[in-house]
């Protein structure tokens, strides 16, 4: 392959067929695979081409259909999308094909999207609106392919194949990644889809657990967080179950409108290509009111100027007895949010399928974006249930109820 040739050199065809054999038949199915005569798209860059022989062959051998999905990442200084905001009249700017892209999503039930970066620069156009419009529109099947992950797909995951840029944005090297994948989803292991399958039946436990609890609020203290989060009585928690190889997270959507308090993050958030550091967030009303970074200023504004950014979508709680990464890697949002013992909320929209009915989802925030923040360090995550109980829920980054 004349792509990624530094990660297809490192990578050996068992990891690579391991890998594969991970995303089709316990990333899909909610961690049972697929079914014959299924049909699964896959979505993928150049830099993760190399992956797709091998998916090609677990879907075969699963009796089932793949569709593929290919996208070309341009640099940021010469792109479609700056080359119709400056040439483009308004009507140009706002158009994207939602038709075409629903057709294809229609063909399938099973969706694997898997992210390569390809270049390293930062975005240094998010100033410019008409840039910023043309962005939004284009979203437009990012917030499509959303609604088809709750509505349409039977499953849906996501999962990284490491690259010489997705290496740089995160100061590490591109062995590190692959190990930290090699070991997070077992790819050295023959039995590397059950070993997965068990992790999302541990994971499965906690979010039994939590759900047993009616919780009804949450408070989050330590020493770089003091935060009140309320959950509605259709709230529910629940755990990837294959969403995101890996996955160890358990995660809800909050009350919208009802967060309230402070957290500030040691761990970045890139938004296109931009690291966002040193960040303190306060809310008041399920509102942002007040923030600060000590870098990634603009690109921070520039993420709150989207709708719905300014409210909170997700908490999820990650237990380090159920993870094994513990390298930053701010350039891959699945790694970073499933180190061990963390916990991370996201900004915008929220999930629906965390309510017992996904169709029933009061105050659940609404966005055409949603990004992760980590929060790392020693904090306790405090439930209030639905008779006033108070029960310790994390601490220590362990989830005691398991």
């Amino acid at each position: 392959m004349f792509y990624n040739s530094a990660f297809q050199s490192l990578a050996t065809p068992q990891q690579l067929t391991n890998y594969a054999e991970v995303l089709v038949n316990a990333g899909l199915g909610h961690g049972r695979g697929i079914k014959a005569g299924e049909v699964v798209l896959v979505g993928f860059t150049p830099e993760s081409s190399g992956l797709i022989p091998y998916i090609q062959t677990s879907i075969t051998k699963a009796g089932g259909h793949l569709i593929q999905a290919p996208t070309i990442p341009y640099p940021v200084d010469n792109n479609p999308t700056l080359a119709a905001a400056t040439y483009g009249t308004t009507e140009q700017i706002a158009y994207f094909p939602t038709a075409a892209t629903e057709a294809l999503y229609n063909q399938a039930q099973h969706y694997i999207k898997l992210k390569s970066a390809a270049h390293n620069e930062s975005d240094t156009n998010l100033s410019n609106p008409l840039y910023r419009n043309r962005q939004l529109a284009e979203q437009a099947a990012d917030e499509l392919a959303s609604n088809y992950k709750e509505d349409h797909w039977q499953s849906y995951t996501l999962a990284y194949v490491p690259s010489q840029a997705l290496a740089e944005q995160s100061h590490v090297s591109l062995e590190t990644i692959w190990k930290e994948i090699v070991k997070a989803c077992h790819l050295d292991s023959s039995a590397a889809v059950a070993n997965m399958r068990e992790t999302i039946s541990q994971a499965g436990a906690m979010e039994e657990a939590l759900n047993t609890l009616q919780i009804r609020s949450l408070h989050v203290t330590g020493e770089n967080v003091d935060l009140h989060l309320e959950l509605t009585a259709e709230a529910r928690f629940r755990c990837s179950r294959g969403g995101n190889i890996p996955s160890f997270e358990c995660f809800v959507t909050p009350h919208a409108e009802k967060t309230s308090g402070w957290i500030a993050f040691d761990y970045p958030l890139r938004y296109e290509g931009n690291s966002i550091a040193g960040l303190r967030v306060e809310f008041t009303a399920g509102e942002v009111t007040d923030w600060s970074a000590t870098a990634g200023h603009e690109a921070f504004a520039g993420l709150l100027s989207i709708p719905g950014m300014t409210r909170l979508g997700e908490f999820a709680l990650t237990d380090k007895r159920l993870s094994q990464i513990d390298t930053v890697i701010p350039g891959a949002p699945v790694l970073l949010e499933n180190i061990g013992g963390t916990a991370h909320i996201a900004f915008g929209r929220g999930y629906k399928k965390c309510f017992t009915d996904s169709k029933n989802t009061p105050h659940c925030n609404q966005s055409i974006e949603h990004r992760d923040v980590v929060l790392n360090g020693n904090f306790t995550v405090t439930a209030c249930t639905a008779t006033g109980e108070k029960i310790v829920i994390f601490t220590d980054g362990m989830c005691p109820l398991i």
